[in-house]
């Protein structure tokens, strides 16, 4: 089955392959926290799976200690240091973790899913009969003429309404990655903007303390009961969190796709409003329309709309190049 392009590179990226990306992690971590065991804690002569569940649902803290001369048994699991200042730091996000993936995963997909209902199959339907695959001498010099008779009618309004949507749904996929790095930043405690960079300049030797504080292996957790005398008794427990061994690795790797992303599609979006020029037009249509000659190309990127020139590149990229070349060879001899 023949695959036709409606898009860009970076479009791609966004519906495509980051929707692919969060789809994958949204199931590892589902797999682990469903049917895996994400929290072990020390029971200590309670019910070790009521123990389990408790300091899930309730949350367990770590300890950010204002005192060096306090031991810890772990990084953020040690004694109060006993000055009022040491800061607790509470740990539920990963509760949250696997619908906030399959969330975004329906965000990053859903400007590709607004854009193909739009495209209609237009390219498709204008483009099937000249495939480089499939198309012979007699059918593509008749499917050719309707083209030439299509863009010879009056359809620029059409084909501007066209190109601003695709360009609508530029402009969310860009608001999109933004706002899924400030909706994880605030998934994980205001500490995800900068975690990336964190990583990087506490190098090799500092960067599992780095993670630990975002994603600690190790936490404690508070039960209360009451004792045999009736008085309220308080356990302290250790907790061992395995799950997030697989979210310091997800979550180190969406922050450099994230960045990476958002400023790609920004560069992208600088592109677009330099398209409003001719000159413009005319390096990104013979980009895709090589075996056209440039001065057939000026006359089209100069006497057609921004509309007709976005339509027209859609079908450089899913035409034949010769064929793509006669095609834009007649309608600049036209004008």
């Amino acid at each position: 089955m023949t695959s036709y392009t409606m898009d860009n590179i970076i479009f791609s990226l966004h519906h495509r392959v980051t929707t692919l990306f969060l789809a994958i992690s949204c199931l590892l971590v589902g797999l682990r926290q469903y049917l895996g065991h994400p929290i072990d804690c020390l029971a200590q002569g309670m019910n070790s799976r009521t123990i389990d569940l408790y300091c899930w649902i309730q949350s367990t803290f770590t300890l950010q200690l204002t005192s060096a001369k306090v031991e810890e048994a772990y990084p953020g699991v040690g004694s109060s240091s006993g000055s009022g200042q040491d800061v607790v730091r509470h740990h539920k996000y990963y509760q949250w973790i696997f619908f906030v993936l399959l969330l975004q995963t329906l965000m990053f997909y859903t400007p590709g899913y607004l854009w193909k209902m739009w495209e209609g199959g237009r390219i498709q339907q204008l483009t099937q009969d000249l495939n480089p695959s499939s198309f012979t001498a007699s059918v593509s010099s008749d499917h050719l003429a309707t083209i030439k008779q299509y863009f010879g009618g009056n359809f620029r309004l059409l084909h501007t309404n066209y190109a601003y949507k695709f360009f609508l749904c530029e402009v969310l996929n860009f608001v999109n990655v933004v706002s899924q790095m400030y909706l994880t930043d605030r998934l994980l405690g205001y500490r995800f903007l900068d975690y990336g960079l964190r990583v990087i300049r506490a190098g090799n030797e500092l960067q599992e303390e780095e993670e630990e504080v975002v994603f600690p292996k190790v936490a404690k957790c508070s039960f209360y009961m009451f004792g045999p005398s009736g008085s309220l008794a308080r356990h302290d427990t250790l907790c061992v969190l395995p799950l997030n061994i697989l979210n310091e690795k997800i979550y180190l790797f969406f922050w450099f796709w994230f960045v990476c992303l958002a400023v790609v599609s920004g560069l992208g979006l600088l592109l677009r409003l330099c398209t409003f020029h001719p000159e413009v037009r005319l390096l990104v249509l013979h980009n895709h329309a090589r075996f056209t000659p440039t001065v057939h190309l000026r006359a089209i990127c100069h006497s057609y709309d921004l509309g007709d020139w976005f339509y027209l590149c859609l079908l450089a990229k899913n035409l034949d190049p010769v064929v793509c070349r006669d095609l834009l060879r007649e309608l600049a001899t036209k004008l």
